[in-house]
């Protein structure tokens, strides 16, 4: 059974995760690293992505008026072969699920110690 994955704020989207994925990034966060990585960026939607697209095009100020949107993903462009639509982390429109997430490590551990248990 999945425990809830580590997350570092409540607005942080992991409902849209692909099922496999999600049973992976359970065992690694909750059992290996048990908290000490969590998942600092999750999955969006085409609508999500296109307003981050739009707000980093067009250099525009975040939400909280002081900083301008970080580098998005066209949500219209194709990769993977075709198959896969502007961002892993985009909902994607031939399964409905995202395949990527974003991890902030802490408590002392190392990308050297998270990235090859995490291959």
């Amino acid at each position: 059974m999945t425990k809830q994955l580590p997350l570092t704020s409540k607005n942080v989207r992991v409902d849209l995760l692909h099922p496999t994925f999600v049973a992976r990034l359970d065992a690694l966060l909750n059992g290996e690293f048990n908290g000490a990585a969590r998942i600092v960026s999750g999955v969006r939607s085409f609508a999500d992505q296109l307003y981050f697209w739009n707000g980093y095009q067009n250099k525009l100020k975040g939400k909280a008026g002081y900083s301008h949107f970080n580098l998005a993903a066209n949500p219209h462009r194709k990769f993977g072969g075709g198959q896969f639509q502007g961002s892993w982390h985009m909902q994607q429109p031939f399964d409905n699920y995202g395949h990527a997430v974003d991890i902030r490590l802490s408590r002392g551990l190392t990308w050297e110690k998270f990235v090859p248990v995490a291959k």
